[in-house]
C-alpha cells in the first residue's frame, strides 16, 4: 500500500467524499423544535490521498458504513427550518491490514425550505 520513501500512515491526510441516507424519526419536544434519532448509511464516493502516500488509497477504506444519528430540527418560520445532527459510525472504516479501528464522527448542519 505505502509508496516508496514514505515511513508511516500516522501523518497521512485523506479526503473522503460520502453520500448519506438517513432514516430518522422525529419527536416534537417544544413548539417548533423536534428531536431526531435514527440510523444513517454512508457510502464512499471518492477517496483523495492529499500527500500521495499510498498506491491504492481507495482500498484502505470500507466503501460503506452504518451510523447512529441524533439531532434537533427547528422550524424557524412556516417555510424555513434549521438543524444540527451528530453522527457516530458503528462500522470499522479500516479495510487495510493495519490492526486499528477507525470510525467516523461528524456534525451535520442544515438550512431547509419547506414548500
Amino acid at each position: 500500500y505505502i509508496e516508496a520513501g514514505k515511513d508511516s500512515l500516522m501523518h497521512g491526510r485523506f479526503r473522503l467524499s460520502y453520500f448519506n441516507i438517513p432514516v430518522l424519526v422525529q419527536l416534537r419536544i417544544l413548539g417548533r423544535t423536534w428531536l431526531q434519532a435514527g440510523v444513517q448509511y454512508s457510502g464512499v464516493v471518492s477517496v483523495k490521498d492529499m500527500d500521495a502516500f499510498l498506491t491504492d488509497a481507495e482500498g484502505l477504506f470500507n466503501t460503506g458504513s452504518m451510523a447512529g444519528v441524533a439531532g434537533l430540527w427547528i422550524d424557524v418560520t412556516k417555510h424555513v427550518n434549521v438543524g444540527a445532527r451528530y453522527v457516530m459510525s458503528w462500522t470499522n472504516l479500516n479495510q487495510g491490514s493495519i490492526a486499528e479501528h477507525w470510525n467516523q464522527r461528524n456534525i451535520q448542519l442544515h438550512l431547509g425550505f419547506t414548500l
